[in-house]
C-alpha cells in the first residue's frame, strides 16, 4: 500500500522539486547579490577605519612633536642653537615631514630644522599665522594644501600643521609648524585603494580636499561643499556608509566615511559597485546553468526511482523479518543465566538467520574467559559435531580474522583454492570439504579478542553482504551478553577479594606516613591511602577500579612504566626516583610485586629536597669556576702589566721610527683588550674590588635613558618604569651601569624581528619562605631591577648555564660569553641576588636584587681624574716577587722622575726600610710568597715609618685588603694590569693625600 502511494506521489513530487530548485537558484542569486554588496561595504568600512587610525596617528605624532619643541624652547630667543637642535631631533624622528619651523610674533621665519641660519622670509599673511595670532584658544591648526616654495618641499604638495607659541606671561610669541608631505599620505592611500575605480581621500571638515587616490592635481584644494557627503551625511553622523554615483566620473560607489578623532579632518573610501558585482554576475550564470542541469537529473532520477521502488519493497520485507528475529534473539540472550547457554543460543540462531551446514563459536584462551569454549550447531551427527577442536596454527584465514578484528568471507571457488576441508580444524574425524565460509570476530569494547563466529557451506550460493551484516549484528549481541555475564562473575569475585584485602591491609596502610596505592594485574587501582590522595590530587573513590595508565597517561611515557613492568616480570622489589611533569613533583618510589599479581607501591614527595640539592650543586659549581677564573686572571694580569708597561716605554722611545712605534701601540691596544677580559673574569669570580656609593638606582638608570634608547633599533620599543619612594642601595655605580647595559644589549640581540625591552625599578622584600629555596640569599629589603624582553627566550636545557664563563647562545664572533658571568659575579659580590626567568617564544626576564642601604655616606669626587701624566721626585719602595713585573714598574717610576728602591719579598723590604728613612711611599704587591702578605708588610713598615704612604697592587684581590668586595677603609689599590698614566696618577694621588695629612 505504501509503495503504491509512493509511486503516485513521485511525479508530483518531482515537479515540486524542480520548481523548488528553480526558486532556490533564484533566491541564491539574490542572496549572493546582497552578500556581495555587504562584503564590499565591510571592506570599505575596514579600510576607512585603518585610514582614520593611520591619519590620526600621523597628525597626532606631528602635534606631539610640535608640543614637545614648544615646551622645550625659550620663546624669548626663538633663533637659538638649542631651538634649531630641538627642531632637528623631532624632524629626523618623523619621516612624513619636510621641515619643522618657527615664525616669530611678526610672522618672520625664526628657526627651521633644515638649516641653523634660515634666510629671511615673511609669512605674516599666511593662513596659519593669522589664524593663531587672532585665536588664543586654538590648539592645533591644519592649513589648506599648497605647493612648497623653498628647500626640499619646493614645488611639492604639502599641508602645514601648526601650534601657537606664547611667552610665559601669555603674550603671543609666534607659531611652530611642520610641513607634511602630501606624497607620503597619497602613497599610503594608493596601497589601500581597492580596484581600478576605487577612490580614497582626505579633506578638511570644511570640504577642502587635501589629497585623494588616484591622485589628480586639480582636485587638491577643491572644496566639496555641494556633495552628498558634506550636505547630508556628515551633518547627521560623524561616520557612516552610503552609495551614490559620483558626479566627477559617473562611477557608482559604495562609500564609507568618518571624521578623524581630535582633528578637523574627514576620511572617505569609495569602492566601485560595478567591479564588486562582476564576479556575482559570473556566479549567477553558473548557478542558472547548474539549476537547469539539476532539474534534468531529477527527471532521470524520478524515472529510475520508480523502477527501484519495487525491488526495495521486496528487500525491506525480508529485512523486517530478520530484524524481528534479531530482536527476539536479543531478548533471549538477555535472559541467559550463564555463558554456555548464551553461546549455544547464538550458534542455533546463526543457522536460522543464514541457512548453512555449520555454525561454530570459538572463544580464545586467556582473554575474558578462563577457558576455551566451543559451541557447535550442525546438520551432521552429534558425535562428529562434538569433536570440533581449535586448530588455530593451521588456519591462516581464522588467524587473520582474530588479528585484524574484521569479518571475512570466502566464496566456494576461493575456499577450494586456499584450504582443503581437512584444514578446517576438525579432529579426529575429517569432514567433507567446506564450500564457502563466513567468519565474524567477537571482541569487547576495549578491543580484547573473545573469539569468532564461523558459518560454513551456505545452503544456496555464496555468503552475501546481507549475511555478513546479519551475523555481525548477532556477534555484537553475543559480545554484549558474554561481557555482561563475565562482568557479573568478575564483580562477584572482585567483591569477595576486595573485602578480604581491605580488612587485611587498610588499617595498616591508612596510618603510615608514606603514600601507598595498590594495583592489580590489569594495572587497576585497588587501594589508595589518604596520603596518596594528597600526592596524586585525586580521591580514592575516583580511581578505584580504573587503570593507572588511563587516569595518568603521561606516566606511561616515563620511567614509572618500565620500572613497574620490570618489577612485575622479575618479581623483584624496585626502588627509583622519577619526575612527574603534570604534577611538577619528584617522587621516591618503592614497588613490591604481589603474589596474586599486581603491585603495592610506596612513594614519597621529595621535590623540595631535589630542588635544594640542585641549587647547592649549581652554587658549588659556580664557586669552583669562579676560583679557577680568578686564579687565571691573577697570573694573566702580571703578564699584561709587563707587556703593557714595556710596550708604552717602546712607544715613547720609538717616536723617530713610525713603523716600530705603530707595532708598540698595537701591543698596548691588545694588552688593553686582555685587561678587559681579565676584568670580566675577576668580576665573575667576585675578586674585583668595588667602589660602592650610596645611590638612588632610579636616578642612575634614568640618567642612562638616552644611552639605552640609542642602542635600540627602530623595531624595538624601550620602556623605563620607576616606582615612587625607591630605597637607597650601596653599590658600585660604574659596575651596575655596565651590568644594565649588558642585559639590555643581550635583550636587543634576542629580538632581531623587533619587540619590547622594559626596565622596571621597584622596592622588593624577600621573605624566609623564598630564601629557604635559594642558596646564599638573605631575607630582607632589596631594590629590584627587572630587565625584561619579548625575544625568542632561552631553551630550558641551557638556562642553567647562562652565568657560566664563556657560555653563550650567540653565533661565533657575536659574544665572548663573559657578559652574564660579569653581571652574576658583580651582583653576588655586592651582596645581592639574581634570578632569570624565560619561556621559549615568549621572552626573558633578569631580576637583580640589591640590598637596601640605610647609610647616608657617599664617595668624594676623585681630584686626580684621567688626563696628563703626573710626575714627582719622591722616593718609592717597590715590593714585587715577580722580577719582570718589578723591573717594569721600576723603569716606569724612574721615567716619571721618582727615586726607587726595589725588594722581591717582605723581609727584604723591611731591611731596606730600616736603613733608609727617606722613603715616601710603599708600593707593594698584595700576594707574595714567603708567608708575608702585602698587608702584613704595610703594617710593619708603617710602624717603622709612621708618615709613609702605602699603595697596594694586585691582579687578584684577597681578603687581606678587600672584604665583601670592598676595599677596607683607608686602603688604596692599583689593580693590575695598569697603564703608565694610571700608575702615575694613582701614585700622585696617594702621595698628595698623605702630604695633606702630614
Amino acid at each position: 500500500m505504501t509503495e503504491v502511494i509512493m509511486r503516485r506521489l513521485l511525479m508530483p513530487a518531482s515537479i515540486v522539486a524542480s520548481l523548488s530548485i528553480a526558486g532556490l537558484v533564484g533566491l541564491n542569486i539574490v542572496r549572493d547579490h546582497q552578500l556581495t554588496i555587504a562584503d564590499a561595504t565591510a571592506d570599505a568600512v575596514n579600510l576607512r577605519n585603518a585610514l582614520v587610525e593611520q591619519t590620526r596617528q600621523t597628525f597626532a605624532t606631528v602635534d606631539i612633536a610640535l608640543s614637545g619643541v614648544a615646551e622645550a624652547i625659550n620663546t624669548e630667543d626663538l633663533g637659538s642653537n638649542e631651538t634649531y637642535r630641538a627642531l632637528v631631533v623631532r624632524q629626523d624622528a618623523f619621516e612624513p615631514t619636510f621641515a619643522m619651523f618657527i615664525l616669530n610674533e611678526n610672522g618672520q621665519i625664526a628657526a627651521t630644522s633644515r638649516t641653523p641660519d634660515p634666510m629671511p622670509a615673511d609669512f605674516s599673511a599666511a593662513e596659519m599665522f593669522t589664524t593663531h595670532s587672532h585665536n588664543e584658544s586654538l590648539d592645533v591648526f591644519i592649513g589648506s594644501p599648497r605647493k612648497g616654495r623653498v628647500g626640499f618641499a619646493d614645488d611639492r604638495w604639502i599641508v602645514n600643521v601648526s601650534r601657537r607659541l606664547n611667552h610665559p606671561d601669555g603674550r603671543f610669541a609666534g607659531i611652530i609648524a611642520a610641513s607634511i608631505s602630501i606624497d607620503y599620505l597619497n602613497d599610503f592611500y594608493d596601497a589601500l585603494r581597492r580596484g581600478e575605480d576605487g577612490v580614497v581621500g582626505i579633506s578638511k571638515d570644511d570640504g577642502t580636499v587635501i589629497t585623494r587616490s588616484p591622485f589628480k592635481e586639480d582636485y587638491i584644494g577643491r572644496v566639496l561643499k555641494n556633495t552628498q557627503l558634506f550636505n547630508s551625511m556628515l551633518p547627521s553622523a560623524d561616520a557612516g556608509v552610503y552609495q551614490e554615483q559620483f558626479v566627477t566620473d559617473g562611477v557608482d560607489r559604495i562609500t564609507a566615511y568618518s571624521r578623524v578623532p581630535d582633528f578637523p579632518l574627514v576620511i572617505y573610501v569609495g569602492i566601485s559597485a560595478s567591479e564588486r558585482l562582476a564576479p556575482w554576475r559570473e556566479r549567477s550564470i553558473i548557478d542558472g546553468v547548474m539549476g537547469f542541469l539539476a532539474i534534468l537529473l531529477l527527471g532521470g532520477f524520478t524515472y529510475s526511482a520508480e523502477r527501484r521502488t519495487a525491488d526495495r519493497q521486496r528487500e525491506q520485507e525480508v529485512r523486517v523479518k530478520q530484524l524481528t528475529k534479531l530482536t527476539e534473539i536479543s531478548t533471549k540472550l538477555f535472559k541467559c543465566a550463564d555463558i554456555d547457554m548464551a553461546l549455544k543460543l547464538s550458534t542455533d540462531m546463526a543457522r536460522e538467520l543464514v541457512p548453512c551446514n555449520d555454525a561454530v563459536i570459538r572463544m580464545t584462551k586467556n582473554q575474558l574467559t578462563a577457558k576455551a569454549i566451543t559451541n557447535v550447531s550442525s546438520l551432521e551427527e552429534p558425535a562428529v559435531s562434538g569433536n570440533f577442536e581449535e586448530n588455530f596454527d593451521n588456519n591462516d584465514i581464522l588467524r587473520n580474522v582474530i588479528t585484524t578484528d574484521q569479518p571475512m568471507d570466502l566464496k566456494r571457488a576461493e575456499r577450494a583454492t586456499r584450504i582443503d576441508g581437512t584444514g578446517h580444524g576438525i579432529a579426529p574425524n575429517p569432514r567433507t570439504g567446506v564450500k564457502g565460509m563466513l567468519s565474524v570476530p567477537l571482541s569487547t569494547n576495549d578491543g580484547k579478542k573473545l573469539g569468532y563466529i564461523e558459518l560454513s557451506t551456505r545452503e544456496t550460493g555464496n555468503f552475501t553482504a546481507e549475511d555478513r551484516a546479519l551475523i555481525t549484528d548477532l556477534a555484537q549481541m553475543t559480545e554484549l551478553a558474554v561481557q555482561r555475564l563475565t562482568m557479573a562473575n568478575q564483580l562477584r569475585d572482585a567483591a569477595a577479594t576486595a573485602e578480604q584485602l581491605r580488612s587485611e591491609v587498610q588499617s595498616v596502610l591508612t596510618s603510615i606516613r608514606d603514600a601507598v596505592y595498590a594495583l592489580d594485574s590489569d594495572w587497576k587501582f585497588t587501594f589508595l591511602n589518604p596520603q596518596a590522595e594528597i600526592f596524586l590530587e585525586r580521591k580514592a573513590e575516583d580511581l578505584i577500579g580504573r587503570r593507572v595508565w588511563d587516569e595518568f597517561p603521561e606516566a606511561a611515557k616515563t620511567v614509572l612504566f618500565t620500572q613497574y613492568c620490570k618489577a612485575c616480570l622479575s618479581n623483584v622489589d624496585i626502588d627509583f626516583r622519577f619526575y612527574y611533569a603534570p604534577l611538577k613533583r619528584w617522587f621516591d618510589v618503592r614497588a613490591f610485586p604481589r603474589a596474586e599479581g599486581g603491585l603495592t607501591v610506596y612513594f614519597q614527595d621529595v621535590s623540595d629536597g631535589v630542588a635544594q640539592e640542585e641549587k647547592l650543586r649549581q652554587a658549588q659549581k659556580m664557586e669552583a669556576v669562579g676560583q679557577l677564573t680568578g686564579g687565571v686572571a691573577h697570573d694573566f694580569n702580571n703578564l699584561l702589566t709587563i707587556i703593557m708597561g714595556n710596550a708604552e716605554l717602546l712607544s715613547d722611545n720609538l717616536s723617530d721610527n713610525p713603523n716600530l712605534k705603530k707595532l708598540a701601540d698595537i701591543t698596548v691596544s691588545a694588552a688593553d683588550r686582555g685587561a678587559e677580559l681579565t676584568s670580566r673574569l675577576l668580576a665573575f669570580s667576585r675578586k674585583q674590588p668595588l667602589e660602592p656609593r650610596v645611590i638612588d638606582l632610579g636616578k642612575l638608570v634614568l640618567g642612562m635613558d638616552d644611552l639605552l634608547r640609542r642602542t635600540m633599533p627602530e623595531n624595538i620599543n624601550f620602556e623605563l618604569v620607576r616606582a615612587g619612594g625607591l630605597w637607597k642601595t650601596e653599590i658600585d655605580p660604574g659596575q651596575v651601569e655596565s651590568a644594565i647595559l649588558n642585559l639590555v644589549l643581550n635583550a636587543r640581540d634576542a629580538m632581531p624581528e623587533g619587540g619590547c625591552v622594559t626596565i622596571e625599578i621597584v622596592n622588593a622584600s624577600l621573605d624566609e619562605d623564598y630564601v629557604a629555596l635559594e642558596a646564599g640569599v638573605q631575607a630582607g629589603q632589596y631594590v629590584l631591577i627587572d630587565v625584561t624582553d619579548t625575544g625568542h627566550g632561552i631553551p630550558k636545557d641551557k638556562i642553567g648555564r647562562v652565568f657560566e664563563p664563556f657560555f653563550t647562545t650567540k653565533t661565533v664572533g657575536k659574544g665572548s660569553g663573559l657578559g652574564l658571568s660579569m653581571v652574576y659575579g658583580f651582583v653576588k659580590q655586592s651582596g645581592g641576588h639574581i634570578r632569570v626567568y624565560s619561556e621559549e617564544g615568549e621572552g626573558t626576564s633578569f631580576k637583580l636584587y640589591f640590598p637596601r642601604s640605610f647609610s647616608l655616606r657617599n664617595a668624594d669626587a676623585d681630584p686626580h681624574a684621567a688626563g696628563s701624566v703626573l710626575r714627582g721626585q719622591e722616593t718609592i719602595l717597590v715590593v714585587e716577587d715577580d722580577h719582570l713585573v718589578r723591573e717594569n714598574v721600576t723603569s716606569q717610576l724612574k721615567f716619571l722622575g721618582y727615586r726607587v728602591y726595589e725588594a722581591s719579598s717582605g723581609a727584604e723590604a723591611i731591611k731596606i726600610t730600616e736603613h733608609n728613612q727617606d722613603i715616601d711611599l710603599l708600593f707593594t704587591d698584595v700576594v707574595m710568597p714567603g708567608g708575608m702578605s702585602g698587608r702584613e708588610l704595610a703594617e710593619i713598615v708603617t710602624v717603622l715609618l709612621p708618615k709613609i704612604a702605602v699603595l697596594f697592587t694586585s691582579g687578584y684581590t684577597e681578603n687581606s685588603i678587600v672584604h665583601n668586595g670592598r676595599l677596607d677603609p683607608g686602603v688604596e689599590l692599583l689593580s693590575k694590569p695598569y697603564r703608565r698614566e694610571q700608575l702615575a696618577n694613582k701614585i700622585r694621588k696617594v702621595l698628595d693625600r698623605n702630604n695633606k695629612k702630614g
